[in-house]
């Protein structure tokens, strides 16, 4: 999984969370990287914040999807669900409202790599 944040210790958790799960977690802390990174390997998933410097999540995922990249994109993102309508016409796969919790992170994620949740 490639985690795209911006903010460490967000990063740290979901990083925790995953290395948990047994999951291998490449991270980038812009969406200038995350779009280097993701062109060049191909992740099975990727969790994106969606307020980063630089380059925001919105701007990567309208990037990946023109290059006709179908990567599972799951938003981890403080706004409200309904201003995240902006986000959903570039196609996520699945939104997280921060703060979460785990087991709905953990429900999501193996949702969209097709395991039982039960894991």
């Amino acid at each position: 999984i490639l985690l795209v944040e911006d903010n460490l210790p967000n990063r740290e958790i979901v990083r925790s969370l995953l290395l948990s799960m047994g999951i291998t977690v490449d991270e980038a802390e812009s969406g200038q990287q995350a779009l280097e990174m993701i062109r060049s390997y191909p992740y099975d998933m990727v969790f994106m914040d969606i307020q980063m410097p630089v380059m925001d999540g919105i701007t990567v995922l309208e990037r990946w999807r023109r290059d006709g990249l179908s990567t599972p994109v799951l938003i981890l993102t403080a706004y409200d669900f309904a201003e995240a309508e902006e986000v959903a016409r570039f196609r996520p796969n699945a939104f997280v409202k921060k703060p979460f919790h785990a087991r709905d992170l953990i429900v999501l994620a193996n949702r969209l790599v097709g395991r039982s949740s039960e894991r």
